[in-house]
C-alpha cells in the first residue's frame, strides 16, 4: 500500500456566471396568473420590461407573530427584493461558488493528484467571511471522508492545518 502524503488543501471561491436568481424574482412584460399583486413592482416605461414580480410565497408569515404577512410589509418586501436584484444588475454584488481541493502526494511514484469538494454554488459573495466558513467547513467534511476513500488512510486535523498552511504559504 503506498504512502500518501496530504500536501495543500485550499479554500476557492469563483464567480458562478450562471446564477438562479428565482429566489429574488423575476423580470416579466406580463403578471404570471395567481400573482398577489402587493408583490409586483410596476417598472418605468423605458425599461426593457413592465413588471418586476418579487418572490414572496403566498402563504408567508411573520416568523415572530406567526401571522400573515400584511399587505405593507409584503411590498416593502417586494421593493428589497427588486432593489436586491438591481444591485446584482449593477454589479454591486455577485453569485459564487465555494469548494475545497485537496493536493496529494504519493511517495511511492510521487505522482500528484488532486479532488475537490462538490461545492455549494449560488452563494452571495457578500454573504460575510463567518457565513463562508461555515460552508468551508461542511466541504472539508466531504473532502476529508473522499480523501480517506482514496487513500485508505484517515487524514487528521493536524494534517489538515499543515495543508492549509502550506497552500497559504505558496
Amino acid at each position: 500500500m503506498a504512502d500518501w502524503n496530504l500536501k495543500i488543501i485550499k479554500h476557492e471561491v469563483i464567480d458562478d456566471d450562471w446564477p438562479d436568481l428565482s429566489y429574488l424574482g423575476e423580470y416579466a412584460d406580463n403578471i404570471p396568473a395567481g400573482t398577489d399583486e402587493d408583490c409586483v413592482i410596476l417598472l418605468d416605461a423605458d425599461e426593457e420590461w413592465r413588471y418586476f414580480v418579487a418572490n414572496v410565497p403566498l402563504d408567508a408569515v411573520n416568523a415572530q407573530t406567526g401571522k400573515p404577512y400584511t399587505r405593507r410589509t409584503k411590498q416593502r418586501y417586494a421593493r428589497q427584493q427588486y432593489e436586491r436584484m438591481e444591485r446584482y444588475n449593477d454589479n454591486d454584488w455577485s453569485m459564487a461558488g465555494l469548494y475545497v481541493e485537496a493536493i496529494v502526494t504519493n511517495d511511492n511514484d510521487d505522482r500528484l493528484f488532486s479532488t475537490r469538494s462538490s461545492g455549494l454554488w449560488n452563494v452571495e459573495n457578500d454573504s460575510g467571511k463567518e457565513y463562508y466558513e461555515s460552508i468551508w467547513a461542511e466541504e472539508m467534511v466531504e473532502i476529508t471522508e473522499r480523501l480517506a476513500e482514496i487513500t485508505a488512510i484517515t487524514i487528521t486535523p493536524e494534517q489538515i492545518a499543515e495543508a492549509i498552511k502550506y497552500a497559504e504559504e505558496v
